[in-house]
C-alpha cells in the first residue's frame, strides 16, 4: 500500500519540547485505491479524523497566548471537546504506520506528534507541501500556506481557507496538493 496521511496540528506554541498539541487532524489516502484528484472537501470533512488531546494546567501555563489566539483555542471550545480514548490513540498510530506523512511545514507537525505518541511510526520520508509548491510554482524558497493558497486562487483554483482549525487545514493541504498536481500535468 502507498499510503499518504495528510495531517495538521494546532499547538500551544512553537517549541515541541515546551508546548503541546491542542488539536490534530488527518486524512488517510491510499494511493493504490484512491485517485488523489478525486478527493473532495466534503469527503475530507466526512472521513477525516480529529482528536483533541486536552491540556494539563501546566501545559496551559506554558502556552504562548499568541498561539492560542491564532488557533482560536478558547472561542472554538477546544478545551471542552471530548478527549481521545485508548482506541483513538491506537487508530492514530495505525493510520500513521508506514505512511508518508504530508502537510505544510510537516517536520514541525512530525516533531510534536512524535512527542505526543512516543514514536515515529511513519515512513522515514516526509512530504512537505510548501517545499513541493516552491518547486512547482518556481519560487526560490517555500512560501507560507496562506501565500500559496492566494497564488493558486489567482490562477482560478478553488482552495478552502486555512483557518487554523486542523481539519480545515488538512482540506486546504489536499486542495493545494491537487492544484499543484494539475499544474504539473497541464501547466499554469
Amino acid at each position: 500500500m502507498r499510503k499518504v496521511v495528510v495531517a495538521d496540528i494546532e499547538t500551544t506554541g512553537l517549541l515541541a519540547d515546551v508546548h503541546a498539541i491542542t488539536e490534530i487532524a488527518w486524512v488517510v489516502i491510499d494511493l493504490d485505491e484512491i485517485d488523489v484528484d478525486e478527493v473532495s472537501y466534503d469527503e475530507i470533512m466526512e472521513n477525516g479524523k480529529a482528536m483533541y488531546p486536552g491540556l494539563s494546567d501546566a501545559a496551559l501555563a506554558q502556552a504562548d497566548p499568541e498561539a492560542l489566539k491564532i488557533n482560536d483555542y478558547v472561542d472554538r471550545g477546544i478545551a471542552s471537546k471530548p478527549r481521545p480514548d485508548l482506541g483513538d490513540w491506537a487508530e492514530l498510530i495505525d493510520d500513521l504506520e508506514d505512511c508518508t506523512l504530508m502537510g505544510a511545514n510537516i517536520r514541525f507537525d512530525a516533531r510534536f506528534i512524535e512527542k505526543m505518541i512516543g514514536q515515529e511510526p511513519w515512513n522515514h520520508r516526509l512530504f512537505d507541501l510548501q517545499a513541493y509548491a516552491a518547486g512547482v510554482l518556481g519560487h526560490d524558497l517555500p512560501k507560507s500556506l496562506s501565500d500559496i493558497r492566494v497564488e493558486l486562487i489567482e490562477h482560478d483554483y478553488a482552495i478552502p481557507e486555512n483557518t487554523h482549525a486542523a481539519i480545515d487545514d488538512v482540506a486546504t493541504n489536499v486542495a493545494i496538493w491537487q492544484a499543484l498536481r494539475d499544474i504539473i500535468a497541464n501547466g499554469l
